[in-house]
């Protein structure tokens, strides 16, 4: 970690020696160039003379959980395994209106893109909508999810919103309720720049959440379980 801010830290001194038109705003600094060739970091669709470099010194924060084997994760697992396709998505969906919409909502109270990715995953799920309609919604909280860069609370929500709602199209999808979902809650509570070790036990406990939630609406001895083929 200490390595690799110190090459950051070298990388944006080199930059300013070459291009010493320089100016802060909030947390990022902006390089003003003279053109096509004084690009920094050439992008593909980027035709403009400003270019973004993150501030050398700007923590990086995980994006979601990583260990698939952790047993409080997999112990949902198992359970979604034997349930049908139709309870996986209701119960993802009616967890992440009741749990991670009210998280991203706090930060960005205007945007009503993952809001409306819910309600479309119900209007399908209750046949009133097709599913090309839905996905519409759903693409636009996916991208709702990008445009919270910056904020890691409500960009873990919002993916994991996103990750709810698209269990209409593959319930493999209720993964990210966990990985995303699970995360968000512990930065919530914890604040992101808690220590690792503490957000996951704060994210331990949500998932137990998520597990009891699940366990109050599974179908015993459901005949038509969803065909998952997990790719994690």
């Amino acid at each position: 970690m200490i390595k690799t801010a110190k090459y950051r830290l070298k990388f944006l001194l080199t930059i300013m020696e070459k291009y010493p038109i320089i100016k802060t705003i909030d947390s990022d600094v902006v390089i003003v160039g003279a053109g096509r060739k004084d690009r920094v970091l050439p992008r593909r669709g980027i035709t403009s003379p400003l270019f973004l470099i993150r501030r050398a010194t700007m923590p990086k924060y995980r994006k979601m959980l990583s260990d698939w084997d952790a047993p409080y994760i997999q112990t949902i697992i198992k359970l979604v395994e034997t349930q049908s396709k139709e309870t996986i998505a209701n119960w993802c969906v009616d967890y992440a209106t009741a749990h991670l919409l009210p998280i991203y909502v706090e930060a960005y109270p205007d945007d009503l893109r993952p809001a409306l990715a819910l309600r479309a995953a119900r209007d399908w799920l209750a046949g009133e909508i097709k599913l090309p309609e839905a996905k519409v919604a759903i693409l636009d909280c996916h991208a709702a999810a990008r445009d919270a860069e910056g904020n890691p609370t409500a960009q873990a929500a919002a993916r994991a919103i996103g990750q709810c709602a698209s269990t209409i199209h593959a319930a493999t999808h209720c993964a990210g309720l966990m990985l995303y979902g699970a995360l968000a809650d512990a930065y919530y509570k914890l604040g992101v720049n808690a220590e690792w070790s503490e957000l996951l036990i704060a994210a331990e406990k949500e998932c137990g959440r998520m597990e009891k939630a699940l366990r109050k609406v599974l179908v015993e001895n459901e005949q038509n379980p969803a065909k998952l083929n997990w790719k994690c």
